[in-house]
């Protein structure tokens, strides 16, 4: 991981007098922060809660093994660049959606009418994670599909061609409920952005962390684009095929495969193969390109009605019904 853990950690830490605590959560992620014994040194949290510190510490998820950190001083923060927003206003919501429909356009020449037919069943259980500049540009989106009468997009692609699964099977053997999933749908990142690439990333996949862990989510469903998979294992993320699923070229992408991951087991594994990666997209530190909101703007409010996108006027014939066509865009898109 190009990131200094304790370079980056030490940017927004302050010497603060010991406060005693225990248990006691951090305001950004909700992880819990235990001390294990008596420390010379104290911290007070870089989120803004005025929580402290002690060092050495355990971070734990869950109920989880734990692993022991320290930090340093250092001078403080600068203000963020980027915002975080989960589950945007209706207006912005229409906004991120343009965005996230020109950047698959972009990468796999999926046109725009194309790509609503595709979502409009999901669209009123989909919820949007999206990084916004000081501008309001949007500089990367999350797409995010719940549970709702459609199904889980991923479960639905597997029982589909390529793979032809019966993927409602395949998912409840191995402990996939789909009443607490989420199927992580899209994802996508603004070209012309630079080096912000990765921490505009790292923050999507920081607000999915934290909102499935605030919205108690057992599960993640995808399906992706297998040079997709290599980055995410290469930060620790690790993710199963369903059974019987294997990679198979789909709709623009040389390799998808359908695949899930159990929260805990999924971040845990990412705590103990890559420490570095684990701080940043389960706990947040060294995002200091990104402000991240409280947490309970990670509670889930369903969108009352489905946002509408105009100017989208589907060809049909005498006699003909329009057909609502699973997989016709890639599902999470490759950096290009």
């Amino acid at each position: 991981m190009p990131l200094s853990f304790h370079r980056q950690l030490a940017r927004g830490l302050d010497a603060q007098s010991a406060v005693s605590f225990e248990k006691t959560p951090c305001c950004r992620t909700g992880v819990k922060f235990e001390p294990i014994g008596i420390a010379t040194n104290h911290r007070k949290c870089h989120h803004a809660c005025g929580f402290t510190m002690i060092s050495p510490i355990f971070f734990k998820w869950g109920g989880g093994p734990s692993a022991v950190h320290s930090f340093k001083l250092g001078p403080p923060m600068t203000s963020s660049l980027f915002r975080l927003v989960f589950q945007p206003s209706e207006e912005l919501r229409a906004t991120v959606f343009e965005r996230e429909a020109q950047i698959f356009d972009a990468t796999y020449g999926v046109p725009y009418d194309e790509h609503v037919l595709e979502f409009a069943p999901y669209e009123s259980a989909s919820v949007f994670l999206a990084v916004l500049d000081s501008q309001d540009d949007v500089a990367g989106v999350m797409r995010l599909i719940l549970p709702g009468p459609a199904g889980l997009k991923t479960l639905n692609e597997a029982a589909g061609q390529p793979w032809c699964i019966d993927a409602m099977r395949a998912a409840r053997a191995v402990g996939v409920d789909p009443e607490r999933t989420w199927d992580v749908a899209t994802l996508g990142v603004t070209k012309g952005i630079g080096r912000y690439r990765f921490a505009v990333t790292a923050a999507l996949y920081h607000g999915l962390s934290v909102a499935a862990r605030r919205n108690d989510v057992r599960s993640l469903l995808m399906t992706v684009d297998d040079r997709v998979r290599s980055i995410l294992q290469v930060a620790g993320l690790f993710t199963t095929a369903l059974p019987g699923a294997k990679s198979a070229p789909f709709c623009g992408s040389p390799a998808s495969t359908p695949v899930y991951g159990h929260c805990a087991d999924m971040f845990d594994t990412q705590r103990r193969v890559n420490p570095d990666g684990y701080r940043l997209i389960v706990q947040g530190v060294g995002l200091d390109e990104v402000s991240i909101p409280p947490l309970d703007q990670f509670d889930i409010a369903r969108p009352a009605t489905p946002t509408s996108h105009p100017h989208v006027e589907p060809a049909v014939g005498p006699g003909l019904a329009v057909v609502y066509r699973l997989g016709t865009s890639p599902r999470i898109a490759a950096s290009g």
